[in-house]
């Protein structure tokens, strides 16, 4: 999931103005990008399987993130973006190379996903950051009322931007985020039954995740439930 933006609520807005689109248009029909900590991937939804288009040349991978042409006008294809402890970089999509990019302000988050308008939003503890692709600058947009803290992904799903929430010694907690009067609301759906929940993705119409431990899921959005489909060939760190 604005070019002059500089407040939270228009990125909000962005973020869920393009809930109907689907979240990658490169992999084959039924297929998402998936990331490991070491690698690219191709998965298909719901079955899990999946296909290594190739390992980093950086890593661990932390998370990734796809802006598109209906995102950017000035793209011509989309591009592919992923973020370490050490830098955010581009990753090609067919071999999963990386180029790091020179970026002000940097701030190693685990989770990151695109606007509408071509800019990247990450996640780290409880704070929230937006990445101006233009300028190459990173600034902290405010922080998510919750002593928990972002597992590792945020996904759109109709009005609200919903994102997985960790605990010590507990199941990840399946929230949602909106903007009212200038603050962030949170509401915590549910838990999810399901640790490290490091990648979050909606596919025509259904909500997945995927964890560290291998594990595919479908969730809920409307009580968090999770259910498994299927045993990964990879732990996950991030779905596009």
């Amino acid at each position: 999931m604005q070019k002059n933006l500089s407040i939270w609520m228009g990125t909000l807005a962005l973020l869920v103005a393009c809930n109907h689109q689907p979240p990658i248009s490169i992999p084959p029909e039924g297929q998402v990008f998936a990331s490991s900590d070491t690698g690219l991937y191709t998965l298909e939804l719901p079955t899990g399987k999946s296909h290594l288009i190739g390992n980093y040349t950086t890593g661990p991978m932390l998370d990734i993130a796809l802006i598109t042409a209906q995102q950017d006008p000035n793209a011509t294809e989309p591009v592919l973006y992923g973020v370490t402890e050490s830098g955010l970089y581009q990753i090609d999509q067919t071999t999963a190379q990386t180029e790091q990019l020179k970026l002000e302000g940097f701030v190693p988050v685990n989770s990151l996903t695109a606007t509408l308008s071509g800019e990247l939003v990450g996640a780290k503890g409880q704070d929230l950051y937006i990445i101006d692709l233009d300028t190459r600058v990173m600034k902290k947009l405010g922080s998510i009322p919750t002593q928990k803290w972002v597992s590792g992904d945020l996904v759109q799903w109709n009005s609200s931007l919903y994102v997985t929430l960790g605990a010590v010694d507990a199941p990840d907690t399946l929230a949602s985020m909106t903007r009212s009067n200038g603050q962030v609301e949170l509401n915590e759906l549910g838990s999810t039954g399901f640790r490290e929940i490091f990648g979050l993705t909606e596919f025509k119409g259904i909500l997945y995740g995927i964890t560290s431990r291998r594990e595919l899921l479908q969730l809920n959005p409307k009580t968090g439930a999770g259910k498994k489909l299927a045993v990964l060939t990879f732990g996950g760190y991030g779905l596009q």
